[in-house]
């Protein structure tokens, strides 16, 4: 049972590794309506949270499309609800907002927890691959500090903007802002 947990645990390290080698793949842009499709990444995840003592809450305004590659946003979206949901079991909000005052129309898909959130001093590293908060590369304790380089890599490479910030009280926000498809509501 330990060698298959051992082995388990090196296919997990390879498939994040692969992931943020190839980072990028050819997949096109296109209008979706964002609501439904959160509501599917939260559904994938009711297992996970469940186990982890998590409850997953949706928050979307009807009718919002956005303009984007819907395999490669899940990647970055199912990445920071796993993490949420890993480091911070509790209430978890997967919400989506129209930003006003960009220079395009944009959306922000954030993941907000109330965990212990990040250090503002760490804030930055932590986009860097093998960066954890918790130092060791116990799978008990966490992953390898891949996860968020993956977004970074994903989000960046498609003209997304991912963002982490603290929440007041306590807790983590993480975002990635994504394009307002024309004629959303």
């Amino acid at each position: 049972a330990r060698l298959e947990s051992d082995i388990d645990e090196m296919n997990r390290l390879i498939g994040q590794l692969l992931d943020l080698a190839r980072g990028v793949a050819g997949e096109a842009a296109q209008r979706f309506e964002l609501g439904p499709w959160l509501r599917q990444r939260a559904q994938l995840h009711a297992d996970a949270a469940t186990r982890a003592g998590a409850t997953v809450t949706v928050s979307c305004a009807a009718g919002l499309h956005v303009l984007a590659a819907p395999g490669l946003l899940g990647r970055v979206v199912d990445n920071l609800l796993g993490n949420a949901i890993r480091y911070a079991p509790g209430p978890v909000d997967l919400n989506a907002e129209v930003l006003a005052g960009r220079p395009a129309a944009a959306v922000r898909i954030s993941v907000l927890d109330r965990g212990p959130g990040i250090p503002p001093g760490q804030l930055a590293a932590v986009w860097r691959p093998f960066q954890r908060v918790e130092g060791s590369r116990s799978p008990q304790t966490g992953g390898y500090g891949l996860g968020l380089a993956i977004v970074r890599q994903l989000a960046q490479s498609q003209g997304w903007q991912p963002e982490l910030a603290a929440r007041e009280g306590s807790g983590l926000q993480a975002s990635v802002v994504v394009p307002l498809a024309p004629d959303s509501g």
